[in-house]
């Protein structure tokens, strides 16, 4: 193999167990690659590979051991989304219809609904007893998939065959007032009040103002951005979540005006572009502020620096601190926040626990500890702002565990090359291969071809045991 590059030819000769298991969950093998290697593979590995080639053949030959989720998604090559209506029309009891429109990848807008009304209308068979109490079982489950491009055109030819409590939850659609009232009676009005793509008139609201709950509502409904209606239903807004809808327009004046009823324990995390942060704003109501909430905000007002946040040093949530990717991160920066959080985690006394054993007290003590280091950790890996290098993640790693190694696999700022890679594989190996696919992407997928493969797995397999003994 001499063509193989260095990098690939070093797992080869010293981790070919591990290798074969990313050959086969994520290279997008064929079928005679697969039959001739299978006493080699994973069944719960090479089956959960969506970049397979499978043929209607394939398909049909091990129906017994995959699912509708490991099959490729409409948007791959293989050409998945037009045999498989096909297949099940000709082979209804390979799945149930209401599994297939629920999977990922069939594509269910007017046209495919309407060549699929018979099968629609007549699921299940009347022997199956799973569907008793249901009168159209598989319109219930269109109605259940966020997926489907729904119209008020489908809407009116099927409503008397729709759970529209369900569809009134859809996301498929930016539904407008006219689109909603022709059906105004057959909607259930509080389902849309978690709809973010209703949007909401003022005749609209008027009417049903009573049936939505504004917990779920004031989160996102775009009409509140209107000062005029904003200030009609003031008393009705839920205070709490304001602060997370886009819409609003907040000032210092909107502050003032409505100054009793803000809550300032869930708007220090807003990150409404409109919002007034200031360092101003910020010292005249540090008594008001949770400086808690404000650790991992983002917004482009919060004047972060060293200074700043040594200013407040004593009121910050640190984990939140480590993880916000606008503050001017240096190595000094972290090393002292990792230090405060040290130090703050260990300061569990006896006394906020009267009248514990001190055991008990040092198992929660013990555990407070492990726990918020985790925490620290989680943060300090999702950072996508730092000036990653091995040095820098050395540093940290001596308390990572799989979990951080995930995040870090995952984190697009990490400069993953070869050799940045052979120095952490020892933890990568502690990561469910599902959860690596970036990594393989970028670091095994640009060297390999079929013919590699094939010559990969000729190298590979006498070395390793045998899996299985599935007859093919």
């Amino acid at each position: 193999m001499t063509s193989l590059h260095p990098f690939v030819h070093f797992f080869v000769s010293q981790h070919p167990d591990w290798l074969i298991n990313v050959l086969q969950r994520f290279y997008p093998l064929n079928i005679a690659q697969i039959e001739s290697y299978l006493h080699w593979f994973d069944a719960s590995g090479w089956y959960a590979n969506t970049r397979l080639n499978w043929s209607k053949e394939m398909l049909i030959k091990y129906k017994d051991a995959i699912g509708l989720n490991y099959l490729p998604d409409p948007d791959q090559e293989s050409g998945c989304k037009w045999w498989i209506p096909d297949l099940f029309q000709a082979h209804p009891e390979y799945y149930p219809l209401p599994d297939l429109i629920m999977s990922d990848f069939w594509v269910w807008d007017e046209v495919t609904i309407d060549q699929w009304t018979h099968s629609l209308d007549t699921y299940p068979p009347k022997w199956d007893d799973d569907w008793k109490g249901f009168d159209y079982p598989a319109w219930e489950s269109l109605c259940l998939n966020p997926k489907v491009q729904w119209t008020p055109n489908l809407l009116e030819k099927n409503k008397t065959k729709l759970n529209w409590a369900e569809l009134s939850k859809s996301l498929s659609l930016p539904w407008s007032e006219a689109e909603l009232m022709p059906f105004e009676d057959h909607w259930f009005w509080p389902g849309f009040e978690k709809n973010k793509n209703i949007i909401w008139s003022k005749n609209m609201l008027t009417k049903h103002v009573d049936e939505i709950n504004w917990f779920y509502f004031s989160d996102h409904a775009q009409i509140l951005g209107d000062p005029l209606v904003f200030e009609d239903y003031a008393e009705k807004i839920d205070w709490k979540e304001i602060y997370l809808n886009p819409h609003i327009r907040w000032d210092l004046g909107l502050l003032e005006k409505y100054w009793e009823y803000l809550d300032w324990q869930t708007m220090s995390k807003t990150h409404n572009p409109y919002f007034p942060w200031s360092e101003r704003f910020i010292e005249e109501n540090k008594h008001r502020i949770s400086f808690p909430n404000l650790s991992g905000n983002a917004h482009i007002g919060i004047p972060w620096s060293h200074d700043f946040i040594f200013k407040y040093i004593e009121a910050w949530d640190i984990p939140a601190l480590i993880g916000n990717p606008s503050i001017p991160w240096t190595d000094e920066l972290i090393d002292e926040l990792y230090q405060m959080a040290n130090k703050h985690s260990s300061q569990i006394k006896m006394n906020d626990f009267p009248g514990m054993s001190e055991e008990k007290m040092n198992e929660i003590k013990k555990y407070a500890i492990y726990s918020d280091k985790r925490r620290l950790n989680a943060e300090f890996c999702k950072n996508t702002r730092l000036k990653w290098s091995v040095s820098l993640i050395k540093k940290y790693a001596t308390s990572f565990d799989s979990y951080h190694w995930e995040i870090l696999a995952n984190n697009a700022s990490v400069p993953w090359d070869h050799d940045f890679f052979l120095s952490f594989f020892g933890q990568i190996q502690q990561i469910n291969i599902s959860l690596i696919q970036r990594l393989w992407d970028r670091l095994f997928a640009p060297y390999l071809t079929d013919k590699l493969v094939l010559e990969i797995l000729e190298e590979i397999t006498p070395r390793l045991p045998r899996l299985n003994d599935l007859a093919v």
